[in-house]
């Protein structure tokens, strides 16, 4: 079978990357459509044919914009193809290569994470605005262009349902390497009694000030030695780390930086938390949870669905974070790390996710 992927965005998202993987190295020939700049950083598959277009990208955030180089670029790669992928709606290419493959009759699916503007926020009003504009316009142009929606949780089955038919709507997660992410020995990073984890950008929609907040409540409650870890980068990262001096927690939070191989981090670390203001489907809550810790986040995206071992919170209180995350390393009663691991393998292993879509694949083919 030959599918062929659209991906938008200058860094290519994990899902699309293992999914693409998995599956040419099942035999199945499997094209790839990125933006130039996505080259620098791409980590490549040698079966897999990479192909890079020109692309503008708008000032200030990710998304690329329609070019004569992606509509080329696509065309060529459209020549025999059983299946055209497109990971995401919201840019403008995605919807030119729905409605390209629609009209040129070949097998159009389009996954979604989240609906900006809906379901989904920036944190800005005129932005939001923007992306709900964009949802109900070209947005609902796309789904209906394509033979499938898939969503990577059902959490997105309602919204989702005001602009196309729920017919052809399904849900499937991303996956992620279970063979990757496995449990190992502790190995402390400090002498702190707890030491709790975040891996993400640090960016206003991450709610770090939220995590940071907490950090002080628990660090004047509790008689036992608590740290945190901020494992990312981002726009916010020096004004974070001023915000920690001004709430006086500067001595019992490190700021990480990027870091490549974060498994050995959720090796040695007690509980991860989120605590976003808007998600999709974080790969870091199946990351934790693969290597058997716990996660503790705020109700956001697909983590009502995600989380077999933790808390989730529908506030954004920092008492109430800090009291989840309390109640979370109160309760290990030393069973906790199989059941989420036995969680993530038996629902979001890459090779479960891979034989969820070739049956789709072959279902609209």
């Amino acid at each position: 079978m030959r599918i062929v992927f659209i991906e938008t965005t200058e860094k290519t998202r994990p899902g699309l990357t293992r999914l693409s993987k998995s599956l040419a190295e099942d035999g199945h020939e499997v094209c790839v459509l990125l933006p130039e700049k996505a080259r620098e950083n791409l980590d490549r598959v040698e079966r897999i044919d990479y192909r890079f277009y020109s692309a503008t990208t708008v000032p200030g955030v990710r998304y690329t914009l329609v070019s004569r180089s992606f509509y080329r670029t696509y065309r060529d790669a459209l020549t025999d193809a059983d299946v055209v992928h497109i990971f995401s709606y919201f840019y403008p290419p995605c919807t030119l290569a729905a409605v390209i493959a629609d009209r040129n009759d070949t097998n159009c699916i389009v996954t979604i994470d989240s609906l900006p503007g809906i379901n989904w926020s920036y944190g800005n009003r005129i932005v939001d605005c923007i992306g709900s504009i964009y949802t109900h316009t070209l947005g609902r142009l796309t789904f209906n262009a394509a033979d499938r929606v898939t969503l990577l949780g059902d959490y997105l089955r309602s919204d989702v349902s005001r602009f196309t038919s729920t017919q052809k709507v399904e849900t499937i997660p991303n996956g992620i390497d279970t063979s990757t992410y496995v449990p190992a020995e502790r190995s402390r990073r400090s002498d702190a009694d707890v030491e709790l984890l975040y891996v993400g950008r640090l960016d206003t929609v991450k709610g770090i000030p939220l995590l940071l907040e907490s950090m002080r409540v628990l660090d004047g409650e509790r008689d036992a030695d608590i740290r945190l870890t901020i494992v990312g980068d981002g726009t916010k990262r020096a004004e974070y780390e001023e915000y920690c001096s001004t709430l006086g927690i500067r001595d019992i939070v490190t700021f990480e930086g990027h870091v490549d191989d974060t498994v050995e981090y959720y090796n040695s670390h007690d509980v991860l938390v989120l605590p976003s203001v808007s998600e999709g489907q974080p790969n870091v809550v199946m990351e934790a949870q693969a290597c058997g810790v716990p996660v503790v986040s705020t109700d956001v995206g697909s983590v009502n669905e995600m989380i077999a071992v933790g808390r989730v919170i529908d506030s954004r209180e920092p008492r109430d974070l800090a009291a989840a995350i309390t109640s979370v390393v109160e309760s290990d009663d030393g069973s906790r790390a199989e059941a989420a691991q036995s969680h993530i393998e038996s629902r979001y292993s890459i090779e479960k996710v891979c034989e969820e879509y070739l049956d789709l694949y072959e279902r609209v083919a």
